[in-house]
């Protein structure tokens, strides 16, 4: 006999925590590129062709994804819904025009960003001037860039048990060690800055501090552009001065009284 929890699409029943489990690695596969054919798509969610035929089906329906010809993209749906929490979350709203501010005093790409387990997800980004290498997706290992060093820094519990194991690497500049990385993490915590010179991509260098004390921070703002753009004593200053107006103006949104 069926559960009540159990969900039945297209002939078949699946337990609701399962078809959840394959309907958020197919959102996030498709999150992670511009569209993906059915087989790649199957390889990247890990979900089997079959199966995943049968939720697409469904999921088009809702316009959670669209179809064209033979490949798959995140839908009309999703877009409206990212656009809704980027309009609802305080620093977005206070951030964005200081994002540009930034982007017209530096030259530089800028971005806000937060982590997500063990990636750093970037809120927004306003694209700079100097051609920068194509990196595609939002989401990023945190280790390889300045705000995920920012973000990993507030939470960094010590090396402990694996500090050797390895880690991601994406050039050959990347941290590859966890025993490396804490050492990088406590100066990043020390000094409240951080910099990764073509850690994610060769010839892109970026900045990043924290929105907040470098101990409790959610958030990061970050700088980047092609290495030989990006300088340290010009690029700082205002990185700092903008994070700290965000701050402030977060902390003031949050305490301003409500009027009915």
């Amino acid at each position: 006999m069926a559960s009540q929890d159990d969900i039945e699409l297209g002939g078949h029943r699946e337990t609701a925590p399962a078809m959840l489990e394959r309907v958020d690695s197919i959102l996030d596969a498709l999150g992670r590129e511009e569209e993906l054919t059915l087989e790649q798509l199957s390889r990247r969610a890990g979900v089997p062709g079959s199966s995943l035929h049968r939720i697409l089906q469904r999921l088009v329906v809702l316009e959670w994804v669209e179809r064209d010809g033979f490949s798959y993209r995140l839908g009309l749906r999703m877009r409206e819904l990212g656009h809704r929490m980027m309009q609802l979350d305080p620093r977005y709203q206070v951030a964005l025009p200081l994002l540009y501010e930034l982007r017209d005093s530096t030259g530089l790409s800028v971005h806000l960003s937060v982590l997500s387990g063990s990636e750093s997800v970037a809120l927004e980004s306003v694209w700079g001037r100097g051609r920068v290498p194509m990196i595609s997706g939002l989401r990023h290992p945190a280790h390889a860039t300045a705000s995920g060093k920012v973000l990993l820094a507030a939470r960094w519990a010590g090396t402990g048990p694996g500090a050797e194991t390895d880690l991601q690497r994406l050039t050959t500049a990347t941290i590859g060690r966890r025993d490396k990385l804490g050492q990088e993490l406590a100066r990043v915590r020390a000094t409240g800055l951080a910099v990764a010179r073509e850690e994610l991509a060769v010839g892109l260098t970026s900045i990043a501090v924290p929105i907040g004390p470098a101990d409790t921070a959610t958030a990061a703002l970050a700088v980047s552009g092609p290495a030989e753009l990006v300088h340290l004593d010009v690029a700082v200053p205002p990185l700092r001065a903008t994070a700290a107006r965000i701050f402030v103006a977060t902390r003031e949104r949050a305490i301003a009284p409500t009027t009915s």
